[in-house]
């Protein structure tokens, strides 16, 4: 819990991306439901069913539709999908800048004694890569 707590506490000035993009997230995954639903009425209509070929010279108008339907939801959803993944980078982006800044800070104003004990290195490979697993983290990349 406290995890959930210090994100949310370095998410500070990005959270409305945040809620955006989960919101996204089950909208798009709602998407996902469409194009199955779509491809069945195609199928049963117009290609397995016994009336087929009269479903498809008189229904034509219907099969139109569902094409187009399919199509649309389709793109609607990529479009989705990408806002989605952008507002989480964006987010994520602004929580490790917080992040970043706050400990350069800190070991900014560290004593020599601190930099004899600790190896540049080290401190470097720390700001980087474990700050980087967390913005994955985040970002659901």
């Amino acid at each position: 819990m406290f995890q959930l707590q210090w994100i949310w506490h370095n998410l500070k000035g990005y959270r409305k991306f945040y809620v955006t993009a989960l919101v996204l997230t089950i909208v798009c995954n709602a998407l996902y439901l469409t194009t199955p639903y779509f491809s069945k009425e195609l199928v049963d209509k117009f290609l397995s069913s016994k009336d087929a070929l009269f479903n498809l010279e008189h229904e034509r108008k219907l099969f139109w539709l569902l094409l187009a339907g399919m199509v649309g939801f389709t793109l609607v959803r990529t479009i989705c999908q990408y806002t989605c993944n952008m507002t989480y980078e964006l987010s994520s982006q602004g929580m490790i800048y917080r992040i970043r800044t706050h400990l350069f800070r800190r070991i900014e104003n560290q004593d020599m004694e601190f930099y004899d004990r600790n190896r540049t290195g080290d401190l470097m490979t720390r700001l980087t890569g474990d700050l980087d697993m967390v913005r994955h983290a985040v970002a659901f990349v």
